[in-house]
């Protein structure tokens, strides 16, 4: 059965070029818009992996991550153009390790993905 993954992103495009490719990849996707929808969204459905934007309105995805990690442990790979030094420090706190800036390749977006479904 393919992996159910949540992308989570305020950018429509991101979400359309991260659905495409991983449904091509053989992947279920749902969408998010923002840390809400996300929370929304894993507390009614089980996802194999999530992937996490920084910058978001309601929100952003530290606090996202920090709540999420509280109620469900699943694995989260962080696509972020915004990921400063503080950031870096505060996921590195909460033992995220799949960072991935924007803009990213098709090849390092699957890679990391196949990484982080391999050691969940």
């Amino acid at each position: 059965m393919a992996a159910n993954i949540l992308i989570v992103d305020d950018d429509h495009n991101i979400r359309r070029v991260l659905r495409n490719m991983l449904e091509r990849a053989g992947y279920q996707i749902e969408e998010a818009t923002n840390g809400e929808e996300a929370l929304l969204w894993c507390r009614r459905t089980p996802f194999d992996l999530i992937t996490m934007d920084m910058s978001m309105g309601k929100i952003d995805g530290v606090d996202t991550v920090a709540i999420l990690q509280n109620e469900i442990h699943t694995p989260i790979v962080v696509i972020s153009a915004h990921l400063t030094r503080e950031i870096r420090q505060e996921l590195s706190l909460r033992k995220i390790k799949y960072l991935l800036p924007k803009p990213f390749t098709q090849a390092a977006v699957l890679e990391t993905i196949h990484s982080a479904l391999s050691q969940s």
